[in-house]
């Protein structure tokens, strides 16, 4: 028995074992590791809690202080509209309702704050009556000293004299700056003062405690809250309007940031029954500051491990405490700013948040950033597809940093460079940091013509900045803009000048079609070790093996798409494979070595008169080759074309019947989803289109114009014209297991 035939029987034995199987990947229901799917289920029964809470007439009472029932009616509302529920839905209605009958003669600050929020979300315009109300009361209810109490009468009505609190005061600063964005200002005093309240009041650990008269060392929950007060209140004062400008320090503030780094562990801050509460304050205070770690802890999966450990909430302010913290992690990232020593990597401080805001309105899609440091390896920066890399100084990375940045993007990350205002000391250093990174391939200027000027928004010629990428393949995930003061002008809420809609371009043409991540899961990435010995690792014992064919055509010009095609296969259909593609000359190589020949390439090819025989003998005693033009390359396609015509002579390619077994034979794909590039010329294309050569009764090839390589490379490919990638890793799964079968 020949090799092939020996090969093709023992692939089509593997393939009546493996076709039912596969498999996808177990969910870690135990164990200190928490997934989103288990957070996902939690919110969905803390949703499901508050709205059983809800009496007939709207509200939500709480069981220790029935005072508070419409601050804890809007609290819930406010927690379910955070966590998706939409604002016509009944139950929100009757909560809105409530909160408006009730409120004007059961004031309390807490009460106030909470209602503020909620009816602010709910619907702004049509409770503007109310909320003018609820500012007047919160500014005539603020004592001298800054602060904020229970109610002008003493903590609940009890008689309590004390001269506020910084619970109460952080709602109501809350409050305060929804009111202001919906255009219902406090005066300005009100603001100067609470402000000197923080500063006079921080201990000298850098922290806050709960009031001069109860509890006044310092400890995280209040130190949270005082440091999230403290920038809305810089906000407020100062403005975002300020335009290419260095970044005030504010030693109050950055003192508290520290405290919380130093004294905050789950262990230690989340064993307090009012954990929830402390959660919702971290959750603010992270979010504010856009850190995601505090005291070495990544504050977002740590409390939501917990919260889903414990799930013991039985009153509707844990519950909505617990359900506004999770709620958060719904919001993908998109975007990081790389974080290093020195301040230099944040001259424009305001530059992301404004622009992921404008994105988010932008696309309809919500979307939020984070700051990243390097800790190691790349793992944190791949939390995200993009990374913002800015500085007025030469960029002085360590080799470290060079490293997880190469990882980074060797793992589908993608890098976006703007010197802040300009800086040529900046330019000079990333020009040369790409140089070492990339020798063989320079940063090329992109042309003024090019689809990253219109990828959602038009920009007029006259304002399209020049813009340089490394191109590798089909990718293209470095984007440096030296001119333009990009980061300065994101600063500003001025969105003339097209400078937003530029970055939305840009950040859409990183990201591409990738998948954003949750905030819970940890990333999977090759460390780029790892990928170096893989290469020098034979394959098992009867592998499946594919070789891919050598041409002119620049034949390899994807690194990882049969190696994560062939670890698919591996992972959910449990085939015994060999990950790596060998190389193979047609003309010269042992082709029954292989039972699977793999070709694509960016350009026009021409293989021999010998090779072409030698390929055509091939597939007419078993072996089955597949391909598809990369990038979605119109050259390759009609090379291929060309050179099909040339193995079968008198054949040609013909469409493979939507019926066929192979759109079914391990992943359904008789219904896919396409790239951004064919959906915008193809929009009512659905179902996938294959092509072959029968050899008898079977596709002895099988190809398709529509690129997958890309989707299985996993690589940013926004230039790309194919298939969505998951449906890329589908299809040619199926294309192999249909090959292993027959």
């Amino acid at each position: 028995m020949s090799r092939l035939r020996r090969a093709a029987a023992a692939a089509l034995m593997l393939s009546f074992l493996v076709l039912p199987v596969l498999r996808g990947t177990g969910e870690d229901a135990g164990g200190a590791r928490v997934t989103w799917k288990q957070v996902e289920r939690y919110i969905e029964t803390l949703k499901r809690a508050l709205l059983a809470m809800q009496e007939p007439d709207g509200s939500l009472s709480y069981p220790f202080l029935p005072f508070y029932r419409p601050g804890m009616t809007a609290l819930a509302g406010y927690a379910l509209l955070e966590a998706g529920v939409p604002p016509d839905d009944p139950a929100i209605r009757a909560m809105e309702t409530y909160c408006r009958m009730s409120l004007p003669d059961r004031y309390s600050v807490y009460s106030a704050s909470f209602c503020a929020l909620f009816l602010a979300k709910a619907d702004v315009q049509r409770n503007r009556d109310v909320l003018e109300r609820i500012a007047a009361y919160l500014v005539r209810e603020q004592h001298s000293n800054g602060m904020w109490s229970y109610s002008a009468q003493g903590r609940d009505r009890r008689g309590i004299s004390e001269s506020g609190d910084n619970s109460n005061t952080q709602f109501a600063v809350l409050a305060l700056k929804v009111l202001h964005d919906a255009g219902i200002e406090a005066p300005r005093r009100v603001w100067e003062r609470v402000r000197k309240h923080y500063e006079r009041t921080q201990n000298s650990d850098g922290g806050w405690g709960y009031a001069d008269w109860h509890r006044q060392s310092s400890y995280c929950a209040m130190t949270a809250a005082a440091v999230a007060s403290l920038w809305i209140i810089r906000e407020v004062l100062e403005g975002k309007k300020k335009h290419c400008t260095e970044v005030k320090r504010d030693p109050v503030f950055e003192a508290g940031v520290r405290y919380l780094d130093e004294h905050f562990s789950p262990e230690r801050s989340l064993i307090s029954q009012w954990h929830t509460y402390f959660l919702y304050a971290m959750e603010r205070a992270g979010m504010i500051t856009a850190r995601r770690y505090f005291g070495g802890y990544d504050w977002y999966r740590a409390g939501a491990a917990e919260l889903v450990r414990r799930q013991s909430v039985s009153d509707p302010a844990s519950a909505a405490f617990a359900l506004l913290f999770l709620a958060e992690g719904k919001t993908p990232l998109l975007v990081q700013k790389l974080e290093r020593p020195g301040g230099d990597w944040d001259n424009d401080h305001y530059d992301l948040e404004n622009l992921t805001r404008f994105y988010s309105e932008a696309t309809g899609r919500k979307v939020t950033w984070q700051l990243a440091r390097v800790r190691g390896d790349a793992s944190d920066l791949l939390e995200a597809p993009v990374l913002l890399i800015s500085g007025r100084l030469a960029l002085d990375l360590t080799l470290m940093e060079r490293a997880a940045l190469k990882e980074y993007l060797l793992n589908g990350g993608s890098i976006l460079a703007l010197p802040a205002s300009d800086s040529a000391e900046f330019d000079r250093s990333f020009r040369r940091l790409m140089a070492e990174m990339f020798p063989d391939s320079p940063l090329m200027p992109l042309p003024k013509d090019h689809v990253i000027y219109r990828y959602h928004f038009k920009i007029p010629e006259a304002d399209r900045p020049l813009i340089y990428t490394i191109s590798q393949g089909c990718t293209m995930n470095i984007l440096y803009v030296p001119r333009g003061r990009y980061t300065c002008r994101w600063t500003t809420e001025d969105h003339s000048g097209h400078a937003f809609e530029m970055g939305v371009n840009m950040l859409m043409f990183l990201a591409g079609d990738q998948k954003l991540k949750n905030r819970v899961d940890p990333v999977k990435f090759v460390p780029l070790a790892e990928m170096k010995e893989r290469r020098n690792v034979r394959p098992p014992r009867g592998a499946v093996v594919i070789g891919q064919i050598k041409h002119s055509g620049q034949w390899r010009p994807l690194k990882h798409d049969i190696t994560n095609l062939m670890r698919k296969l591996r992972d959910d259909a449990g085939v015994t494979v060999g990950l790596y593609p060998e190389p193979v000359d047609a003309e010269k190589d042992d082709l029954y070595a292989y039972p699977i020949l793999y070709i694509t390439g960016l350009y026009d090819f021409r293989l021999s008169d010998e090779a072409c025989r030698r390929i055509r003998e091939f597939v007419e005693r078993g072996g089955f080759l597949f391909g598809d033009p990369a990038c979605g390359r119109k050259e390759f396609d009609k090379g291929f074309r060309k050179f099909i015509a040339r193995v079968f002579p008198g054949r040609k390619l013909e469409k493979i019947p939507i019926e066929h077994s192979i759109y079914t034979i391990g992943y359904d794909v008789r219904k896919v989803d396409f790239r951004p590039t064919v959906r915008s010329s193809l929009p009512d294309l659905s179902e996938p289109e294959l092509e072959g050569v029968k050899v008898g009764n079977r596709y002895g090839v099988v190809y398709s114009r529509f690129n997958f390589s890309c989707g299985l490379d996993g690589m940013p490919a926004p230039i790309c014209w194919g298939y969505a990638p998951e449906d890329s890793v589908k299809i040619a799964v199926n294309i192999i297991l249909y090959a292993l079968n027959n």
